[in-house]
């Protein structure tokens, strides 16, 4: 690396970060399911419904006074465990 690389690096300390995060936590399929189908089915209806969910309360927190101003938030959809 040369010498004006060096110079080119900046070290910050991060003291603290906000960062909008929404869960949505959907129940997970039957244990005994009729057939793989029906399991996999229960699953993605489950998480398409999270997902607009999400969508949604996202939505509105952009509209909040508190969080109104990030660009940004993580979505997190679950299904039981999936």
């Amino acid at each position: 690396m040369a010498a004006n690389e060096l110079e080119l690096q900046h070290f910050f300390s991060v003291l603290s970060v906000k960062v909008p995060v929404l869960f949505k936590l959907k129940c997970g399929p039957t244990c005994h399911p009729i057939n793989v189908a029906a399991y996999c089915a229960f699953i993605t209806n489950n998480l398409g419904l999270a997902t607009a969910q999400l969508i949604a309360q996202a939505f509105c927190l952009f509209c909040s006074i508190r969080l109104g101003n990030q660009d940004n938030v993580y979505l997190v959809a679950i299904a039981d465990e999936y």
